[in-house]
Protein backbone atom coordinates (compact mmCIF):
# COMPACT_ATOMS: atom_id res chain seq x y z
CA UNK A 1 0.00 0.00 0.00
CA UNK A 2 0.97 3.53 -0.76
CA UNK A 3 -0.12 6.27 0.99
CA UNK A 4 0.82 9.88 -0.63
CA UNK A 5 -0.31 13.33 0.86
CA UNK A 6 0.67 16.77 0.71
CA UNK A 7 0.66 19.68 3.16
CA UNK A 8 1.18 22.79 0.85
CA UNK A 9 -1.93 22.42 -1.36
CA UNK A 10 -3.91 19.71 0.74
CA UNK A 11 -6.48 17.31 -1.27
CA UNK A 12 -4.21 17.86 -4.63
CA UNK A 13 -3.30 13.91 -4.94
CA UNK A 14 -6.98 13.27 -5.50
CA UNK A 15 -6.96 16.25 -8.19
CA UNK A 16 -4.16 14.96 -9.91
CA UNK A 17 -5.71 11.72 -10.52
CA UNK A 18 -8.31 13.56 -11.90
CA UNK A 19 -6.15 15.39 -14.25
CA UNK A 20 -4.99 12.05 -14.86
CA UNK A 21 -7.97 10.51 -15.87
CA UNK A 22 -8.46 13.41 -18.06
CA UNK A 23 -6.22 13.43 -20.10
CA UNK A 24 -5.17 16.72 -18.62
CA UNK A 25 -1.54 15.55 -18.07
CA UNK A 26 -0.68 13.62 -21.49
CA UNK A 27 2.44 14.22 -23.05
CA UNK A 28 1.68 13.43 -26.29
CA UNK A 29 1.38 16.19 -28.63
CA UNK A 30 -2.44 17.22 -29.60
CA UNK A 31 -3.78 16.82 -33.66
CA UNK A 32 -4.96 20.97 -32.84
CA UNK A 33 -2.64 23.33 -31.40
CA UNK A 34 -3.30 23.95 -28.13
CA UNK A 35 -1.51 27.23 -28.42
CA UNK A 36 -4.85 28.42 -30.34
CA UNK A 37 -6.91 27.89 -28.05
CA UNK A 38 -8.00 29.33 -24.42
CA UNK A 39 -8.20 26.96 -21.39
CA UNK A 40 -11.29 26.37 -21.61
CA UNK A 41 -11.44 25.43 -25.43
CA UNK A 42 -8.63 22.96 -24.79
CA UNK A 43 -10.63 21.57 -21.67
CA UNK A 44 -13.03 20.46 -24.15
CA UNK A 45 -11.16 19.82 -27.19
CA UNK A 46 -9.21 17.19 -24.15
CA UNK A 47 -11.92 16.12 -23.04
CA UNK A 48 -13.86 15.03 -26.23
CA UNK A 49 -10.87 13.03 -27.65
CA UNK A 50 -10.94 10.96 -24.83
CA UNK A 51 -14.32 10.64 -24.37
CA UNK A 52 -17.53 9.06 -25.65
CA UNK A 53 -19.91 11.89 -24.41
CA UNK A 54 -19.12 15.11 -26.18
CA UNK A 55 -18.88 18.74 -24.44
CA UNK A 56 -20.24 21.28 -27.81
CA UNK A 57 -18.03 23.81 -29.11
CA UNK A 58 -18.48 26.70 -27.45
CA UNK A 59 -19.84 25.46 -23.83
CA UNK A 60 -19.84 27.45 -21.04
CA UNK A 61 -17.34 27.07 -18.11
CA UNK A 62 -20.05 25.84 -15.93
CA UNK A 63 -21.27 23.19 -18.54
CA UNK A 64 -17.63 21.59 -18.79
CA UNK A 65 -17.35 21.41 -15.06
CA UNK A 66 -20.28 19.48 -15.22
CA UNK A 67 -19.23 17.19 -18.05
CA UNK A 68 -15.80 16.51 -16.21
CA UNK A 69 -17.73 16.12 -12.64
CA UNK A 70 -20.25 13.52 -14.79
CA UNK A 71 -16.94 11.78 -15.80
CA UNK A 72 -15.60 11.57 -12.54
CA UNK A 73 -18.49 10.66 -10.88
CA UNK A 74 -17.64 13.51 -8.62
CA UNK A 75 -20.29 16.59 -7.63
CA UNK A 76 -19.36 19.61 -9.36
CA UNK A 77 -18.57 21.31 -5.92
CA UNK A 78 -15.65 18.29 -5.80
CA UNK A 79 -12.23 19.55 -4.78
CA UNK A 80 -11.01 18.47 -8.01
CA UNK A 81 -13.04 20.20 -10.15
CA UNK A 82 -12.52 23.65 -7.95
CA UNK A 83 -8.87 22.76 -8.09
CA UNK A 84 -8.83 22.98 -11.74
CA UNK A 85 -11.13 26.17 -11.46
CA UNK A 86 -8.47 27.49 -9.42
CA UNK A 87 -5.66 26.75 -11.38
CA UNK A 88 -7.30 28.52 -14.96
CA UNK A 89 -8.40 25.32 -16.46
CA UNK A 90 -12.09 26.97 -17.18
CA UNK A 91 -10.87 30.23 -18.22
CA UNK A 92 -10.69 32.57 -21.27
CA UNK A 93 -7.28 32.95 -21.30
CA UNK A 94 -5.34 32.38 -24.28
CA UNK A 95 -2.93 29.17 -23.81
CA UNK A 96 0.89 30.45 -25.05
CA UNK A 97 1.54 30.46 -28.17
CA UNK A 98 3.49 26.86 -29.45
CA UNK A 99 2.30 24.46 -26.82
CA UNK A 100 0.98 21.48 -27.88
CA UNK A 101 0.49 18.73 -25.60
CA UNK A 102 -1.70 19.04 -22.56
CA UNK A 103 0.72 18.22 -19.85
CA UNK A 104 2.39 21.70 -21.42
CA UNK A 105 -0.88 23.73 -20.78
CA UNK A 106 -1.10 22.38 -17.34
CA UNK A 107 2.29 23.25 -16.84
CA UNK A 108 1.60 26.75 -17.89
CA UNK A 109 -1.05 27.42 -15.54
CA UNK A 110 0.76 25.81 -12.66
CA UNK A 111 3.71 27.60 -12.87
CA UNK A 112 1.36 31.05 -13.12
CA UNK A 113 -0.53 29.88 -9.79
CA UNK A 114 1.92 27.40 -7.48
CA UNK A 115 5.07 29.61 -7.13
CA UNK A 116 6.48 29.61 -3.91
CA UNK A 117 6.53 33.01 -2.38
CA UNK A 118 9.88 34.86 -1.14
CA UNK A 119 9.72 33.37 2.56
CA UNK A 120 8.25 29.85 1.48
CA UNK A 121 10.81 26.44 0.48
CA UNK A 122 9.87 22.69 -0.69
CA UNK A 123 10.17 20.25 1.60
CA UNK A 124 10.34 16.15 0.71
CA UNK A 125 9.86 13.75 3.20
CA UNK A 126 9.39 10.35 1.94
CA UNK A 127 9.29 6.80 4.30
CA UNK A 128 8.90 3.56 2.60
CA UNK A 129 8.63 0.35 5.39
CA UNK A 130 9.21 -2.74 3.99
CA UNK A 131 8.24 -6.22 5.37
CA UNK A 132 10.56 -8.74 3.34
CA UNK A 133 10.59 -12.33 3.72
CA UNK A 134 13.66 -14.68 3.33
CA UNK A 135 13.63 -18.09 1.25
CA UNK A 136 14.76 -19.54 4.63
CA UNK A 137 11.43 -17.77 6.81
CA UNK A 138 13.00 -15.43 8.55
CA UNK A 139 11.41 -12.19 8.13
CA UNK A 140 12.45 -8.70 8.48
CA UNK A 141 11.27 -4.93 8.45
CA UNK A 142 13.19 -2.70 6.50
CA UNK A 143 13.19 1.38 6.40
CA UNK A 144 14.48 3.86 4.10
CA UNK A 145 13.22 7.66 4.95
CA UNK A 146 14.02 10.79 2.58
CA UNK A 147 14.22 14.24 3.90
CA UNK A 148 15.26 16.80 1.66
CA UNK A 149 14.80 20.65 1.77
CA UNK A 150 14.56 22.98 -0.66
CA UNK A 151 17.52 26.07 -1.65
CA UNK A 152 14.70 29.10 -1.86
CA UNK A 153 12.03 30.24 -3.93
CA UNK A 154 12.49 28.06 -6.98
CA UNK A 155 13.98 25.11 -5.73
Amino acid sequence: SIIRGTYRNNGWCNTLRAIALLGLNDKEESKEDLGKMTYLEAATYIFNSRSEEKIPKGASADDVKKAYAKFLKKDVSDKAITDLEWVGQFSTDKIPEGTKAPIDMMCHLWTSKMQYGEDEKDMIVMQHLFEVEYKNGAREELTSTLIHFGLGKYH
